[in-house]
């Protein structure tokens, strides 16, 4: 009995801490904490089909350490001009393939707001797309910021057409 409890409190304690803790939520400012209406929240794009969008650098400074910065689903941001490295990773038929290359989107925060991080590939011809296919990798890739309110660009370039089915 002892010895089962021993192990159960053990079991706990790990399922507890874990080797990796799911941050989804970091504030980027240096101050003491504000009321939500004071910051503006940047979200990343999360989904199985499009991919997932993290940010490695703010102003130039990193966002977070490399292995847990990709998890990081909002940031608040104090109001001002922001200039963000954007990284992609999409899902493909054999796993993931990663950005080969950061993008920079800039935009400026307002308190209050809430806006969205989007990436997507550029049109692609369909020789394009086999030789991403053989090769490996992102490339040839847009990110923009969206107000989710209005649903307008703040800041990057968007994709202006829909994928075709050779870039799926």
């Amino acid at each position: 009995m002892r010895f089962s409890l021993s192990l159960f409190c053990l079991l706990l304690a790990l399922a507890n801490t874990g080797c990796k803790t799911a941050v989804t939520h970091v504030r980027w400012q240096h101050e003491s904490p504000r009321s939500a209406n004071e910051v503006a929240l940047l979200r990343t794009q999360r989904s199985a089909f499009t991919g997932f969008t993290f940010v490695r650098t703010i102003n130039g400074e990193p966002l977070l350490k490399e292995d847990v910065r990709d998890r990081v689903r909002e940031i608040a941001l104090l109001p001002g001009k922001y200039e963000l490295k954007v990284a992609w990773v999409v899902p493909t038929p054999n796993g993931v393939a990663q950005s080969l290359a950061d993008i920079p989107v800039s935009f400026v925060a307002e308190a209050g707001k809430v806006y969205q991080i989007r990436a997507s590939s550029v049109e692609k011809t369909f020789g394009q797309s086999m030789r991403l296919a053989l090769v490996g990798g992102v490339v040839g890739w847009t990110a923009w910021i969206v107000e989710t309110n209005s649903g307008a660009v703040v800041g990057g370039v968007p994709r202006e057409t829909p994928l075709k089915w050779h870039e799926k």
